[in-house]
């Protein structure tokens, strides 16, 4: 699974957000289709309804970060529900924080 528009994404390009966030959703749908052919049930929300990155939409994903965390035996998920996207710093750094967390999944699922 191609993590470039996770790493790409620069603060304050919108085109490069919407990559991002179709990037994120497939991904995201990627990992749910893998896990339950491996009858792996985990807490799914509906990532790609809320465009806004609200407080809720935060919350949901990185509820489902740990449910899969759990499952995979995976430790160490770093708090992806706390960060102010308007913020550089915390952008930047939630970016690559989460761009980790995928390829993690992504290996212990063997998605390539």
């Amino acid at each position: 699974m191609n993590l470039s528009p996770f790493q790409d994404t620069e603060f304050g390009d919108s085109e490069a957000f919407e990559a991002f966030q179709l990037a994120h959703g497939i991904a995201h749908e990627k990992i749910a289709q893998v896990m339950l052919n491996s009858v792996l049930i985990y807490n799914v929300y509906p990532l790609f309804d809320t465009p806004d990155y609200d407080r809720d939409w935060k919350l949901f994903h990185y509820t489902e970060h740990q449910s899969i965390f759990n499952l995979l035996h995976l430790t160490n998920l770093p708090d992806l529900a706390t960060v102010d996207f308007n913020k550089q710093d915390e952008f930047e750094d939630w970016m690559s924080q989460h761009t980790f967390v995928h390829a993690r999944i992504n290996a212990a699922l063997g998605i390539v």
